[in-house]
């Protein structure tokens, strides 16, 4: 017998999501943020870990402290949020929660491919709507609605910021867009969202549709304890909870993200500086002949070039990682390089500058 034949049909064709573990002197595929943990933070953490931790007994399994904390960030009622491994587990919950086999998905392409991954794994289609390079990778919400009520998708994901490309989908598209399709479930799916501060969460109010996502991994700096959360209404946050599994944050997890919370102040801080440098390192890039760099309101730019690939691997033997996309990718010509400090935009800059000469 061949372990194979036991699989899934849908998980036997399953091509899974990779993230880049190659060592380098400078990072910037993750769109990670370059700033390590605030000292005052540092401290209050540092002070968790040397009073009794409690690590010997089970998480709450409600995360009600960090939930609490979420609500008086937001205004809102605590039992509007969910919160996960990630945005990863956010995403499979709601998946697992609304979509089974047969049902439909529908996607902004390109855009982060979890969406259609965890869709396929549960056994329905994820549909793409194809944006156009000629147009900046924006959507039209006309032809948006069109493909969606030709389709009729059990969930509908907004990328906004959207990642790889960066583009932005103004308010008015997304309530145009939630208005036409109330059959569907929207996720505006919000990770990069602190770098525009153009949130669809006043639109909770009017539309019951909407579930929005968010993370601590991008502007908040804390990829490495992995920690996302949805924005929902009371009802549909119930039927997630009925799916999310128990204890499926762990208790420093959770404290390291409401310590954090406590200091927005100094998250902006980080924020600002970042924003500064996209500025800058945008500027730069502009000036450099032979590549086409997309507007980006997010921490990281889409760039074409020709040889995407031996431009990368020029790049890393410079000790700088920044993320490719395979032959059959429609951003075959295309690197993704996320904003880090001035001393890593410089180098990269420099070093995008020198592969493209030789």
């Amino acid at each position: 017998m061949e372990i194979k034949e036991l699989l899934r049909d849908e998980i036997k064709n399953l091509i899974p999501y990779e993230a880049n573990q190659i060592d380098c002197k400078i990072k910037l595929d993750a769109n990670e943020s370059p700033y390590d943990m605030p000292e005052i933070i540092k401290a209050e953490v540092s002070k968790l870990f040397a009073d009794n931790t409690g690590v010997n007994l089970y998480p709450d399994t409600d995360s009600n402290e960090l939930r609490t904390a979420l609500a008086k960030k937001w205004n809102l009622d605590k039992d509007m949020f969910m919160v996960g491994n990630g945005s990863d587990q956010v995403i499979q919950v709601l998946t697992n929660t609304f979509v089974g086999k047969g049902d439909k998905v529908l996607c902004m392409a390109p855009s982060f491919s979890m969406y259609g991954l965890s869709a396929q794994i549960n056994g329905a289609e994820a549909i793409n709507y194809h944006m156009k390079e000629e147009t900046g990778y924006s959507i039209d919400p006309r032809e948006f609605i069109i493909q969606a009520k030709e389709i009729k998708p059990k969930v509908i994901y907004l990328c906004n910021p959207n990642n790889p490309t960066g583009s932005l989908i103004p308010i008015a598209s997304i309530k145009r867009i939630l208005e036409e399709c109330m059959d569907s479930i929207v996720v505006v799916d919000e990770a990069y969202n602190e770098f525009v501060n153009v949130s669809c969460v006043e639109l909770l109010k009017t539309y019951k549709n909407l579930i929005i996502l968010r993370t601590f991994s991008k502007a908040f700096g804390l990829a490495g304890v992995r920690c996302g959360y949805s924005i929902a209404s009371k009802e549909i946050t119930n039927y997630l909870n009925r799916v999310r599994p128990p204890y499926n944050l762990n208790s420093i997890t959770q404290r390291v993200c409401t310590i954090t919370l406590k200091h927005q102040n100094l998250i902006d801080e980080y924020i600002a500086k970042i924003n500064v440098e996209c500025k800058w390192l945008y500027n730069e890039l502009l000036k450099i002949d032979g590549i086409k760099v997309f507007e980006s309101f997010a921490n990281f730019f889409l760039i074409k070039v020709n040889n995407s690939q031996k431009i990368a691997k020029m790049l890393l033997e410079d000790g700088i990682l920044v993320r490719g996309y395979g032959a059959s990718s429609e951003l075959k010509d295309c690197i993704r390089v996320s904003v880090g400090t001035r001393e890593q935009n410089e180098a990269f800059a420099q070093s995008l500058t020198n592969a493209l000469k030789a």
